[in-house]
C-alpha cells in the first residue's frame, strides 16, 4: 500500500500563534500503526496552551490528543487492530522504568513522550498506544475515550459506593463524564452546578438529580439541604477557577472526598 510521506497539521508556535503547515510523515516500522484522523476533542488544555495561560511544553507542536481515527496500515508486527478498524488513541507513551511506572500509574510517569498528535490528518504511532473501538462504536467516537477515560478515573479515585452523593461543579464535557460514570457506579444523589443554562439541562438529561444555577442559588446551602446538612460522599471540581475551586473545598461530609478535574495551573479567578 502507498502510505503518505506528509499531513497537513495545526501546529502551535506560542501564543495566539497556531499554523497550518504541511510536515514530514515518519516511516511505518515493523511495531507501528498509520491511522487516518476522523475527529480530535479540542481540550481545554490546547485553548490554555494557545492563550497562554499555561505552560506544559515547548513549541512548536502539534496540539491534539483527544483523538479517534481508521487503520490505514500496519506494522509487520502488529496483531491487535487491522486495517479498517476504528480506533482511540494514546498520544503519549510512559517510560515503565521510572518510580510511577513500576507502582502502575503510569499517567503520573515525568517522562512520558509524545507520539504525535490529533491535530494532523495522519499519524504514524507505536501499536501500544492504538486501541480498537467496540464493533458498532464510529470512529470519530474514539475522540471521547481519553476524557471518558479521565472521569472514569476520577470517579475510582473518588472511592463512590451505590446510594452515595455527589456534587459537580461545572458541567462542561468532562463534567458530565463524570456525572454519567457516577450515576452508573450507582450515585444516588447527583448535584450539578453550571452556569449555563443549555449545560443544566443536559445535565438533567444525563441523569443530574438537581441541577443548580449559582448565579441564582448558594449550592453549598443546596447541598447541605439535600444531604441533611452532612455534605456529599465527593465533590468534583471542573471548571479550574479560584472561586469554583474554594467553593467545592465546602461540598464534601467530613471524611469526604474532592477530586479536582480541572487543570491546576491554569486556575483562574
Amino acid at each position: 500500500m502507498s502510505l503518505p510521506t506528509s499531513t497537513l497539521s495545526a501546529v502551535w508556535y506560542g501564543t495566539n500563534d497556531l499554523r497550518l503547515e504541511d510536515r514530514p510523515l515518519q516511516k511505518m516500522g515493523p511495531t507501528d500503526v498509520v491511522v487516518d484522523v476522523v475527529g480530535c476533542g479540542v481540550c481545554a488544555t490546547d485553548l490554555h496552551l494557545l492563550d497562554g495561560s499555561i505552560a506544559l511544553y515547548d513549541p512548536p507542536k502539534v496540539l491534539g490528543h483527544e483523538v479517534g481515527g481508521v487503520v490505514r496500515a500496519i506494522g509487520a508486527s502488529v496483531t491487535h487492530v487491522r486495517v479498517g478498524d476504528a480506533v482511540a488513541l494514546d498520544t503519549s507513551v510512559a517510560c515503565n522504568a521510572c518510580f510511577h511506572c513500576r507502582e502502575a500509574r503510569p499517567f503520573m510517569c515525568p517522562n512520558r513522550t509524545p507520539v504525535s498528535a490529533g491535530f494532523s490528518e495522519v499519524n504514524v504511532v507505536p501499536g501500544s498506544v492504538v486501541y480498537r473501538l467496540p464493533a458498532g462504536v464510529p470512529a470519530a467516537m474514539g475522540a471521547l475515550a481519553e476524557p471518558l477515560s479521565c472521569a472514569i478515573h476520577a470517579v475510582e479515585r473518588g472511592s463512590l459506593r451505590p446510594a452515595d452523593s455527589v456534587a459537580i461543579v461545572g458541567a462542561g464535557a468532562l463534567g458530565l463524564l463524570v456525572l454519567s460514570v457516577a450515576r452508573l457506579v450507582g450515585a444516588t444523589q447527583l448535584i450539578v452546578s453550571d452556569l449555563d443554562q443549555g449545560r443544566r439541562d443536559l445535565a438533567r438529561r444525563l441523569g443530574a438529580t438537581r441541577v443548580v444555577d449559582p448565579a441564582s442559588e448558594d449550592l453549598l446551602e443546596v447541598v447541605h439541604g439535600l444531604t441533611e446538612g452532612r455534605g456529599v460522599e465527593c465533590a468534583f471540581e471542573a471548571v479550574g477557577t479560584q472561586r469554583t475551586l474554594e467553593q467545592a473545598f465546602q461540598l464534601p461530609r467530613q471524611g469526604g472526598t474532592l477530586n479536582l478535574r480541572a487543570n491546576p495551573s491554569a486556575l483562574r479567578p
